[in-house]
């Protein structure tokens, strides 16, 4: 089955094509996943440290598994960061944190991790550490 298009719809396709493939280009190089569970009260994550070096604008996506728990309100927050991270983006569930790293040095950085039930608020201290990709 062929879509066919009007001589007025065909322009304005072909500049939402080339917005999507501009705003592609533009995403993260690579994605870094950790995993952030809560085990004998104590947030644990996986890896830790979170290793970094796959290149230029690394996407880290922290996911919380353990069910009952999400993210507080100060979910992420990375120590000195000197413009090395982009703004903490958190879903609505709260579930699932993300932000992109630049990768431009090979500094490590410590950050916290900070969880809610609801009533308990828990925090790990872990560290990224870039591989640094001037």
């Amino acid at each position: 089955m062929s879509i066919r298009t009007s001589n007025r719809v065909r322009p304005l396709l072909l500049a939402l094509s080339a917005v999507l493939l501009s705003s592609a280009s533009l995403s993260a190089s690579a994605t870094t996943n950790v995993s952030v569970s809560v085990v004998n009260g104590r947030v644990v994550l996986s890896p830790d440290p979170l290793q970094v070096g796959d290149g230029h604008n690394v996407l880290l996506t922290w996911t919380v598994v353990t069910p009952g728990w999400a993210f507080a309100e100060d979910a992420v927050v990375i120590d000195g960061n000197d413009g090395e991270f982009d703004d903490l983006e958190v879903s609505s569930d709260r579930k699932v944190a993300h932000e992109t790293d630049k990768d431009d040095n090979a500094q490590s950085y410590k950050y916290s991790v900070s969880l809610t039930d609801g009533t308990n608020t828990i925090t790990a201290d872990p560290a990224i550490q870039n591989g640094g990709h001037p």
